[in-house]
Formats: C-alpha cells, structure tokens, sequence
C-alpha cells in the first residue's frame, strides 16, 4: 500500500490482497472464486480514494452485469 504514494486503498482491500499473497498456502484462499469474491466485496464497499480513477476501474471489473 505504500509503493506509491498517488495510490491508496482501504485497510480491507488491502488484507485481502496480503492474504492472497502470504508465504503459507494455509493462510491464502482455498481457491481463486473464493479470493474474487471477497476482493470484489471489499472493492464494491471500498470508499474511492486517492485515486478514483483507479478504484473505478477495479470496481467496474467487478461489478455484475
């Protein structure tokens, strides 16, 4: 989350993308659908921040059609 400072997400976004990416398989998602969905709800409930522009688009992938 501080890779660069123009962008910024929310603590919740952030867990689920740390979870995804911890060292021990036990602790990341038991499979991708499960990590899509919890990253999609925390996107959807995500306030916009520094860059709105960016979690837009994060949303907008999400987003059910």
């Amino acid at each position: 989350n501080k890779a660069r400072s123009d962008i910024a997400f929310n603590q919740t976004v952030e867990d689920v993308i740390m979870r995804a990416l911890t060292r021990a398989p036990t602790e990341r998602f038991a499979d991708v659908q499960t990590f899509v969905g919890e990253l999609r709800q925390a996107l959807l409930e995500s306030p916009e921040e520094k860059n709105p522009g960016l979690v837009a688009k994060m949303r907008s992938l999400f987003r059910r059609t």
